[in-house]
């Protein structure tokens, strides 16, 4: 009898056993955020539990922050005392759409191999794939808003573990900016996203044409924009006083006059601007410290919580009112990486 029952009760526990692991299995493949609660809460203490970035296609840092009168970026100077301004932000890349954008959402400069075609994806997830992981939001609580259509990219990454996995929401088309402001406005009304990226494209298409008064306007537009933008932020009680709020560029122009260009290694492609405001940044604050591109993703993600390990930017704290206190290294495990179950009880002995 005891043996009859020893072997039932160990047969049985087997079966729980396995179907326990598998149930482990089934739950963490699923999808992003399957075993997580969609979070709100800031992370590290901070304030900031949402982050908006603009990104100003192809201007050139000469007609904006390089300009001592600021003629054509007069709102986003006198809005310079709610903020800080970084006057030497590079691209230290490839000063060219595509990969300047990518730099900026993943942390990484990429080689030859990520075209300006939007034929290819970025090799690293971006800090928003990271983040919609590890804090199980949906795809609507972050996303990927444009003026051009190639940009599209950005929503995904080659990396086998993480590619078509935990992406952001996209809405990236060849169209003017004023359609594309709209379209922003009304995402962040309907969805309340935590992260949006904007591409601005007009300075980079008028730049293109060759017309200098046409670009310049353009700059003037986006200007406009931004602060409308920011305007909103500040009256939206979803994202007033917890939203951080970043302007800057995805590349430059060639200096002098031959400005319709960009690609090369000169000061005028890379040299570029960055401009951030938000409740746990500092004001009215001026840094003349090397920074990048590729520091911005870094810091993003560690005002929210999350790590991007691949990357070799730097947390810029020289924006912080509270320094950030140093984290360790922490990889973050990729939503494709099959989850390794925590040691399974030995079997209950025959007889007990």
């Amino acid at each position: 009898m005891s043996s009859r029952l020893g072997t039932s009760l160990s047969g049985n526990w087997k079966r729980l056993t396995e179907r326990a692991v598998l149930c482990v299995l089934t739950v963490s493949w699923a999808g992003c955020g399957a075993l997580a609660a969609p979070s709100t809460a800031s992370a590290n203490g901070f304030k900031t539990k949402n982050v908006v970035i603009v990104v100003a296609d192809g201007e050139r840092y000469t007609e904006t922050w390089g300009d001592p009168e600021r003629r054509n970026i007069p709102r986003m100077a006198a809005l310079a005392k709610e903020g800080v301004v970084f006057t030497c932000f590079k691209n230290n890349g490839r000063p060219v759409t595509v990969p300047g954008h990518a730099a900026i959402a993943t942390g990484k400069y990429e080689g030859d191999e990520l075209d300006n075609a939007g034929q290819a994806l970025p090799s690293q997830p971006s800090f928003m794939q990271v983040w919609l992981h590890e804090t199980g939001n949906n795809p609507s609580a972050a996303w990927i808003i444009c003026s051009k259509r190639k940009l599209n990219v950005l929503g995904d990454t080659s990396q086998a573990d993480w590619k078509g996995l935990c992406r952001p929401s996209v809405d990236c088309a060849d169209r003017n900016d004023s359609e594309t402001f709209t379209t922003v406005l009304q995402t962040l009304k309907r969805d309340h996203p935590r992260m949006v990226l904007i591409n601005l494209s007009a300075p980079d298409k008028k730049g293109h044409a060759g017309k200098f008064a046409d670009y310049l306007q353009a700059i003037r537009d986006v200007d406009g924009y931004a602060a409308d933008l920011w305007k909103f932020l500040q009256e939206d009680p979803f994202y007033a006083d917890q939203t951080a709020f970043f302007l800057s560029n995805d590349h430059g122009r060639h200096s002098g006059e031959k400005f319709a260009g960009h690609g090369c290694d000169c000061e005028g492609c890379r040299h570029i601007m960055l401009m951030a405001m938000g409740p746990d940044f500092k004001k009215d604050e001026i840094v003349e410290a090397a920074a990048e591109q590729i520091d911005v993703s870094v810091t993003i993600a560690m005002l929210m919580g999350c790590s991007l390990p691949s990357s070799k930017g730097r947390v810029l704290k020289e924006l912080f009112v509270k320094p950030p206190a140093e984290q360790p290294p922490r990889v973050p495990k990729a939503p494709g990486t099959p989850p390794v179950p925590d040691a399974v009880p030995a079997p209950m002995k025959k007889g007990l």
